[in-house]
Order: structure tokens, then sequence, then C-alpha cells
């Protein structure tokens, strides 16, 4: 049987926050109360957690609570029995003025299992949307029938727009780039036009005319000096431009001509059906004081008159003497015509009669 006493030291002990279990084990130990009467007291200060109570138990059990100091100072010896724990007598609590009878102890009613409830309630709600599935079906079956093709054709609608979108933004792009293309070019074409300025007209000029005159001879210096035919014809080799004239020959030919083909300078001598063309950078004069070993020197430019003497025997003589009379050799001097081989002809015939 609990006292007052036990109920107000229990509560002492759990408003300094300690464990149940350290008060019973005091209790237990020291104070000579049974377990059950330590339970009795647990559940008169604290609600039962797994037991309801009986609502007069309750009004009694809060009248007995509220007549206990909540800060009672109470330690576990004043409690201890009178009779020894292990003695053969039942253990006889400390007299109290106030005792609890046994109709305060809490009369605990069974719990109720819910879980016995719980399948039953989840059959009847699976029973109940089964009913409504079955319902919906029944009143919506044309519908849901209908459901997937409406499903599909969404879905190709959908998949039409997508394509339809993606071929007009490739369009889109293609006529961009198209136009970005055809700005470029323009605007290059416009540059072009105006970086590079027109080309004027070449107008090709006739060649000067410079007059008929004799045939002169380089080692007689009256026979080309003071002549105007021939410093015309000169003065227009130095610089390189087109001009010609008559030179009157009875064995070379007669007609020279100064030609400026694409700045390159070279010189023509023409008779009747035959010639010779050759670049005016291969002219040379021979000194011949040596005639078994002549020596060949580059043409002066210095008088027009001498020039276009030692032109006009290099042309038709001392080209060959030079070269031994060799076709090949005057050809990779870039010498080209008829005359050349009329020469060469007439060379070998010569030696093959002696």
């Amino acid at each position: 049987m609990i006292t007052q006493e036990l109920i107000a030291y229990i509560r002492s002990e759990l408003n300094k926050e300690k464990k149940e279990k350290d008060i019973r084990t005091a209790l237990l130990a020291s104070g000579g109360w049974t377990e059950a009467d330590l339970n009795e007291a647990f559940r008169t200060i604290m609600p039962i957690k797994d037991a309801t109570i009986n609502p007069i138990q309750k009004d009694s059990q809060k009248s007995l609570a509220s007549q206990i100091p909540l800060n009672s100072n109470l330690s576990p010896k004043p409690l201890t029995p009178q009779v020894a724990p292990n003695s053969n007598l039942p253990p006889t609590p400390p007299a109290s003025p106030m005792l609890l009878e046994s109709p305060i102890s809490p009369l605990i009613s069974p719990k109720k299992d819910k879980n016995h409830q719980t399948p039953w309630m989840a059959i009847g709600l699976a029973v109940l949307f089964a009913g409504l599935c079955f319902v919906a079906f029944f009143l919506y079956r044309s519908e849901i029938k209908a459901l997937p093709d409406k499903i599909i054709g969404i879905f190709d609608f959908s998949v039409d727009k997508l394509s339809d979108s993606i071929q007009e933004e490739v369009t889109s792009t293609m006529n961009e780039k198209e136009a970005a293309i055809n700005n470029e070019e323009g605007m290059t074409a416009m540059i072009e036009e105006k970086e590079i300025p027109e080309t004027p007209e070449v107008v090709v000029m006739p060649p000067i005319n410079c007059g008929v005159t004799n045939s002169p001879d380089g080692k007689i210096p009256n026979t080309y000096l003071n002549n105007d035919v021939l410093k015309c014809l000169g003065e227009n080799a130095i610089i390189c431009t087109n001009a010609e004239g008559t030179i009157n020959d009875g064995l070379f030919p007669t007609f020279f001509k100064v030609i400026n083909k694409d700045d390159i300078c070279e010189f023509e001598l023409s008779y009747k059906d035959e010639s010779i063309l050759c670049p005016m950078s291969i002219v040379k004069t021979v000194d011949d004081t040596n005639i078994k070993n002549p020596v060949f020197k580059i043409a002066k430019t210095d008088s027009p008159n001498k020039y276009i003497t030692d032109i006009y025997s290099y042309g038709t003589r001392l080209l060959f003497i030079e070269n031994n009379f060799d076709k090949n050799k005057i050809e990779n001097l870039g010498c080209t015509g008829s005359f050349i081989d009329s020469v060469i002809e007439g060379h070998n015939l010569i030696n093959s009669t002696i």
C-alpha cells in the first residue's frame, strides 16, 4: 500500500530530472517497498500510456495529487519500513496521517486493439473504390474507349507542329545565311569596285617609222655617224620603243624593227620571206685584232648610231660566228626565225665544197 509521503518523494525526484529507473532502484534497495507498490505510485503520479483510467478514479487521483506539496524535500531514509525486508512478516510502511485506500488505485481497463479493425476498414475502402471505378467506366465507357485515339491524335498534332516549327526555323536560318552571303558578296563587289580603279585602255601606238638608209659598216664610222635613220632606230632601241626602218643591203635582210613585247626589248631583221628575232640583251661587239681568237663584248648604248650598227652587225653575222653556226646554241639564246636555217645551210654548203 502506497503513502502520500511515497508519492511526494517520487514527484520530488522526478522534478530533479531523475530517471524512473534510478528512483525505483533506490526505493527497492533501501525503502522496503515492493515492485507493486512502486508501480501503483508511479501510475498515480504519471498517466499510464497503455491503459485507460476510470473517470471516478481519475478524480480521486487528482484530489490526492493536489494535496501533495510539489517541492517536498524527502529522502529515501524516512520511508524505511519498521520491519526489515528480510523478515517473515510482510513489510509495513511508516504511519501517515493520510493513507491511500485501494479504491484510489487506478482501475485499468483493457486496451482496445486497433490493428484488428484496420484490415476490415482497408477492405471496405478498396471495395468502395472498385465500385466507383466500375460506375465511372460504365458511365464514360465510350469516352474511355476513344481516349487512346485522342492521345495519338494529340501526339501526332504535337509532332506535326514541332516538325513545322523546325522546318520554319531551318528555312529562316538558311534564308538568313543566303541573305548574309549575298550581302557579303554585294559588299565585296562594292569594295572591289571602289578599291580597284578601272584599268585605262592601252592604246597601242603604231611603230615609229625612221625611214630608209644604206647598211652601215662598224669598222668605218662615216657609214653610221651623222645618219638620222640609224640615230632614230638607235634611240628607240635604247628606250625600247616600237620603231622600224629600212636598211638597204644586197645580202642581208633590209627591214629593221625595234619591238617592245611585255617590257622585253627585241629586234627583228627580215628580207622577203626570211627573218630573225632575238632579245636586244644578247647583242655584242667583237674585237678581232687576233683573228684566231676574237673577243666578244656586250654592246654599249652611249651612242645611238653605233648601238644600232652593232645590233645590225650582230644579227646578220656575229651571232653565227660566236656560236660556231650551232642552231641549238642560237635558239637557246632566245633567237628564232627562218633566217637562222638559211645562214647555217649556206655555211655548211661552202665548207663542203672546200
